[in-house]
């Protein structure tokens, strides 16, 4: 793990961030309000990611604050994930997850409260697919969640609203395969 944590702290220390400091309201330093995408991470294979988001100040100095899976994140921030493999077992490589996402709010026109059905299905791609990177560290930014489609319907009998949205947004998987076995030891007889 100290190997590890050196490497990461190696990375940030030379690798420049990347675009602009976080939009911040200029009397406080907080983040404003702006559009948020979920930071999504995946494993294959026994092992762990830590995730950073990566921020600066309105002095220009780098915060760095542990995140976890699902958690919401400003889009354009920079976050560094950290894989960690389990006892036996090394980091493979890094893959981009595509989420296709489908939300259904239904209203119904007996004033009850709102009934939503999520359906989600994961996409893994290759990322980047000329080559794999290697490195247990991973530095991004947050993408948008992009909308592919959205739509309304109402029925003007009953005052019952549907609502549909599929949208699309991106993860990180790290891949964790079990170390190759060691071979036996042998004595050598002079």
């Amino acid at each position: 793990m100290k190997k590890l944590l050196l490497l990461f702290a190696a990375v940030l220390f030379v690798q420049p961030l990347w675009g602009r400091p976080t939009d911040a309201c200029p009397e406080t330093g907080n983040a404003t309000n702006g559009p948020e995408a979920p930071l999504n991470i995946f494993t294959n294979g026994p092992g762990k990611v830590y995730a950073f988001e990566i921020e600066r100040d309105r002095h220009g100095r780098e915060l760095i604050r542990q995140v976890q899976d699902g958690e919401m994140l400003p889009v354009g921030s920079h976050f560094a994930l950290l894989a960690e493999p389990a006892s036996g077992y090394q980091f493979s490589n890094w893959n981009q997850v595509t989420i296709y996402s489908l939300t259904t709010t239904i209203i119904d026109d007996l004033g009850g409260s709102p009934m939503t059905n999520y359906d989600t299905a994961t996409e893994i791609e290759e990322w980047p697919p000329e080559t794999n990177d290697v490195e247990p560290v991973l530095l991004q930014e947050v993408p948008p969640v992009k909308v592919i489609y959205s739509s309304i319907s109402t029925n003007f009998s009953g005052i019952s609203v549907t609502n549909s949205l599929l949208t699309v947004t991106e993860g990180w998987r790290a891949n964790f395969v079990a170390l190759p076995p060691k071979p036996p030891f042998r004595h050598r007889y002079y």
